[in-house]
């Protein structure tokens, strides 16, 4: 499991935090500037934003996070939640601060498929209504990215619902583009 840390750095007058992960001990954060690239993400004020792992004790945070598109539960049932992803191997879960407070979640998984190719998906991204804009979404996709080069996957691919226009919007910004328009179906399944 990568351990996690920051780089900080200048480009011109801005200052950097930029994601960096430490996997079986080597120090990645030059693989992970090449992920940002000249596109590295700054805050638009004078306190730089920086990613960290998720961690147990940002349940309450997250918990509000989450609420705010719509997924609603309670903070024991999302403490186990997180304890499940932090725990299971090919899964990183990370939050985004301003300087003030977490504003922000990502969760990227790997999924292996036999119709195609091994590749990463962002199953959620939240930024607080008050941080949208501020660079704090495309800091955690950089995350996301930097996370699945890292483990030698060449895609990052994500659902989004067709009402949401502006994240639409947003990951188009990004570089992403609509792959294909399909219907989530689910069961529910009784317990035996």
């Amino acid at each position: 499991m990568p351990s996690l840390g920051t780089l900080n750095t200048r480009v011109g007058d801005q200052k950097l935090i930029v994601h960096e992960m430490r996997v079986k001990g080597l120090e990645m954060h030059d693989k992970i500037w090449q992920a940002f690239g000249t596109a590295a993400v700054t805050a638009k004020n004078e306190d730089a934003m920086h990613v960290r792992g998720l961690r147990p004790s940002d349940v309450e945070i997250a918990t509000e996070l989450l609420c705010q598109l719509g997924y609603h539960m309670s903070a024991s049932e999302l403490a186990a939640r997180i304890a499940q992803v932090s725990t299971t191997d090919g899964h990183y879960a990370a939050v985004v601060d301003d300087g003030q407070k977490i504003c922000g979640l990502m969760h990227v998984y790997e999924r292996p498929a036999l119709e195609k190719p091994c590749e990463a998906v962002v199953q959620s991204l939240v930024v607080e209504e008050r941080a949208r804009k501020t660079g704090a979404g495309r800091l955690l996709m950089g995350a996301a990215e930097a996370w699945a080069r890292e483990r030698g996957l060449n895609r990052v691919v994500l659902h989004t619902r067709i009402d949401r226009d502006d994240a639409r919007a947003f990951y188009e910004r990004i570089g992403y583009a609509r792959a294909a328009t399909a219907h989530l179906m689910s069961k529910q399944l009784r317990a035996t």
